[in-house]
């Protein structure tokens, strides 16, 4: 069992790999973000606030967290996109693709 030094016990909840309470979001036990209320788990190791996009807990560089999401058919290069590049397990591969 693992103790989370500050987490507010009366509104801990489990978030898939992450835990949030009302005042942060914790990754592995460590606090992650202060902005629980914007917080959302997506798939393939992916999270974002908003104003930060995560891969499993670690900050994804450069992502856009208003426009991030996760494609709907992943490539080997690609797993995910903004509206200025694609990621791959939390890296920047290329721009976007043209629409």
């Amino acid at each position: 069992m693992t103790v989370i030094d500050g987490a507010q016990l009366g509104t801990f909840v489990a978030l898939e790999h992450d835990y949030a309470d009302s005042a942060r979001v914790y990754y592995e036990g460590k606090p992650l973000t202060n902005d629980p209320q914007s917080f959302r788990v997506l798939q393939l190791g992916h999270a974002a606030s908003r104003d930060r996009v995560y891969y499993h807990g670690v900050l994804v560089a450069g992502a856009d967290p208003l426009t991030f999401a996760i494609l709907d058919a992943p490539t080997d290069s690609a797993d995910a996109g903004d509206a200025n590049a694609r990621y791959q397990q939390g890296r920047r591969t290329s721009a976007p693709a043209a629409r």
